[in-house]
């Protein structure tokens, strides 16, 4: 309970009003980055109470976060802030990661280690590719 709690109250952070000074796109990039971390954490907490084979748990859990998303994108639309579909991808993003390091301490075999591993790895590839104008814009701003 203490669990869902905590989630509720961070997730209030996904309705205020982001300040001019994070508005600008390095500033907009590093917050989007928060996306991740916030649904990484949620995957890690929350996978671990679904119930079935593991490929539906996944599939359930992956789609809950989507609906979750897109409810939380739906409502800051009508508080003053942008529907942005590329949040969507970021939050699916990290609760796949979240999910990901949680299957790899919940493994029984090296089989499975191995393919957890790589899903992470995969998993891990894909949020660095997103995140790459990130890099680029801190990488530009340094200089």
């Amino acid at each position: 309970m203490r669990l869902i709690a905590l989630f509720v109250m961070l997730s209030v952070l996904f309705f205020i009003p982001v300040p001019k000074t994070f508005q600008q796109s390095l500033g907009s990039a590093v917050l989007n980055t928060g996306h991740i971390i916030f649904f990484c954490l949620f995957g890690f907490a929350f996978f671990r109470f679904t119930q079935g084979t593991l490929r539906y748990r996944i599939g359930l859990f992956l789609i809950v976060v989507f609906a979750i998303s897109l409810s939380v994108e739906s409502i800051q639309s009508m508080v003053g802030r942008a529907f942005q579909w590329g949040d969507i991808l970021r939050n699916e993003l990290g609760a796949m990661l979240g999910l990901s390091l949680y299957l790899c301490f919940t493994v029984s075999s090296a089989r499975q280690l191995s393919l957890r591993l790589t899903w992470l790895l995969l998993v891990m590839i894909a949020i660095v590719i997103e995140r790459m104008p990130l890099v680029h814009e801190l990488m530009h701003n340094h200089t």
